[in-house]
């Protein structure tokens, strides 16, 4: 199971709805933007491991 997988599983329909009700869209809208966002979020986390300062700061917070 993929972290796309396991977060969509965790929002359900009710939590993709409250997105795109947020958003002013529809669910596949939502759908697409909480992808993009996960995306985002974990390209940002492994360039920020890319040295060991970074990795270190991130590991620090979680």
């Amino acid at each position: 199971m993929t972290l796309n997988d396991e977060l969509f599983a965790a929002l359900g329909d009710s939590g993709l709805q409250q997105i795109a009700g947020l958003l002013g869209t529809d669910i596949a809208q939502a759908h697409t933007a909480v992808e993009a966002a996960v995306g985002t979020i974990v390209g940002g986390m492994a360039h920020r491991t890319g040295d060991a300062q970074g990795a270190q700061a991130l590991t620090a917070t979680a």
